[in-house]
């Protein structure tokens, strides 16, 4: 994770574990990843990213009798929250990358790792891959969601109107240097694990392919959000538009309440959720 987000991410722990809690879109697709998972009494997991810790409780929501999880976050000021929020359940919380934790977890040890929401945001997708392979058992499964379709874009023009400005551009990806003289190519689907394709269920879906996954069930949760979870969700530090940071929460509130009072418009969020198990090593 890049400095920049990390402190990001620092400055929004307690906002964020706040409406994580409540926010429809974070709720039914926590629950719904769980229930996937097909999890049974006495099972061991790892919640990947595991933020304020709303994928961990919605496991022992769906199987109460889990043996053990592990919480994994980069950010300490997340997994305070985490500890807060799964205080009395058989949970030990892990400060690390998702490129980095499985050493302290140790090889073959949960029969599942459940990610909601954060596959996106990792700095490298076969290297975390790779992490996820090592921590699970033969029979293991992974569970992730990424993002779905949305209709943010039928608000943006309307917040540029209201003097709000726009969401900052994508960057262009750097495209990959050529092989050194002598080098073998490793083939198309090979060159999916640099760095960070663009993320949605079909590269998601390619990449644990090419990385001797096998894909297993996909579901898209669809989750109608009012117009104040909108607001909550856009107020949050990380977030936020850049031109947003420098606002009070009040201010920001109230202006961003005032332009969607203005416009018919029902937001919606979307998250595609997929399951898939290891059937063969590949090397990243």
């Amino acid at each position: 994770m890049r400095e920049t987000m990390k402190t990001l991410w620092s400055s929004s722990a307690t906002t964020y574990a706040a409406a994580a809690g409540e926010l429809e879109t974070y709720q039914r697709s926590n629950l719904r990843l769980a229930e996937m998972m097909d999890l049974e009494a006495g099972m061991r997991i790892v919640d990947l990213a595991c933020g304020s810790g709303e994928t961990t409780f919605a496991a022992f929501a769906v199987e109460p009798e889990l043996s053990h999880c592990w919480a994994v976050d980069a950010v300490p000021e997340m997994l305070t929250e985490a500890r807060s929020r799964l205080a009395g359940l058989p949970v030990t919380l892990v400060e690390a990358t998702a490129e980095e934790f499985a050493d302290d977890i140790g090889p073959g040890t949960a029969e599942r790792l459940l990610c909601n929401g954060a596959f996106f945001q990792f700095g490298h997708y076969g290297k975390a891959l790779a992490q996820i392979r090592r921590v699970l058992t033969g029979s293991g499964r992974l569970g992730l969601t990424v993002p779905g379709p949305s209709n943010d874009s039928e608000y943006v023009d309307h917040l540029a109107r209201a003097g709000l400005g726009r969401p900052p551009a994508r960057r262009a990806r750097t495209p990959p240097k050529p092989p050194a003289a002598g080098e073998e190519r490793a083939g198309r689907r090979r060159k999916r694990l640099r760095g960070r394709p663009p993320c949605n269920h079909r590269t998601i879906a390619a990449i644990l392919e090419a990385t001797g996954w096998e894909p297993l069930e996909s579901e898209l949760i669809t989750v109608p959000t009012s117009r104040e979870e909108l607001v909550r969700w856009l107020t949050i530090p990380v977030f936020r538009w850049p031109q947003w940071r420098h606002m009070e929460d009040r201010e920001l509130h109230d202006r961003l309440t005032a332009a969607f009072d203005e416009i018919d418009f029902h937001p919606q969020r979307a998250w595609c959720a997929m399951t898939a198990r290891p059937v063969a090593a590949v090397s990243s």
